[in-house]
């Protein structure tokens, strides 16, 4: 059994799996009460699949990037939660978790893309090649109108997965936008809901099952959020 947090957004999840296969999973909107709600989240999941700890043999964390709140909160509970049991921790970026429901020819681009703030996108690009998703552009953050104008250079097809409605809604305000050519937005696929545009605990865990399989683990000290930039520090005004 595999434990998976994903925490680096609003709508937050928690997922057990067994070989792959989701035993249970709960999806919730923490608005700001994340450090009150993960753990008892993670108690009931555990209640309810009726898995004791003891069955647990590894915790995987998205890693973002997202929420520093929340990606924070996320690290630091599956670390503490395996350093206490000495159970393996494995960290996974929520841009990856987004692209690995998709498949895809080889000669097409997975694009995943999360909002970072208005009209800019944490965005990777992947391909799969002999099955595997590999890495072809590392994590960054970008204008939508740069990544539409990268995307429709692109002489393949390109899958963009992630908060599409959101990445179409930039798109609709440049020029690249309205020459997207070949880009698909997952959601053009088919009945898409909020909860498929969000990293999912789910391919967390699945992705976390692939590296322990290859006996892969992260130190748990050396664990860290996937910010992407520093996080932009609060001036409080003093009384």
């Amino acid at each position: 059994m595999i434990l998976a947090l994903e925490t680096g957004q609003e709508l937050a999840s928690v997922a057990l799996l067994d070989e792959g296969a989701v035993a249970a999973e709960r999806a919730f909107r923490h608005r700001m009460s994340l450090s009150r709600d993960l753990i008892p989240t993670i108690e009931s999941l555990l209640a309810e699949a009726g898995v004791p700890w003891r069955d647990v043999e590894a915790v995987s964390v998205g890693l973002g990037p997202g929420s520093y709140t929340g990606l924070r909160i996320g690290v630091v509970t599956a670390k503490t939660l395996a350093w206490a049991s000495d159970r393996p921790v494995l960290g996974i970026s929520s841009l990856t978790a987004l692209v690995a429901p998709h498949l895809a020819p080889p000669d097409a681009l997975l694009c995943a893309v999360l909002e970072a703030r208005a009209d800019e996108f944490f965005t990777a690009l992947y391909q799969r090649r002999d099955g595997e998703l590999q890495l072809r552009a590392e994590a960054t953050v970008l204008p939508a109108a740069e990544l539409a104008q990268r995307l429709s250079a692109y002489p393949g097809p390109v899958l963009v997965a992630g908060h599409t409605a959101r990445f179409a809604a930039a798109l609709e305000k440049t020029a690249e936008g309205r020459r997207q050519g070949t880009v698909i937005l997952s959601g053009d696929r088919g009945v898409q809901t909020e909860f498929d545009e969000e990293p999912q605990a789910r391919w967390i865990g699945r992705l976390a099952a692939s590296r322990l399989r290859a006996g892969e683990r992260d130190l748990p000290l050396a664990l860290e959020p996937l910010y992407v930039r520093a996080p932009t520090p609060t001036i409080r005004r003093s009384d």
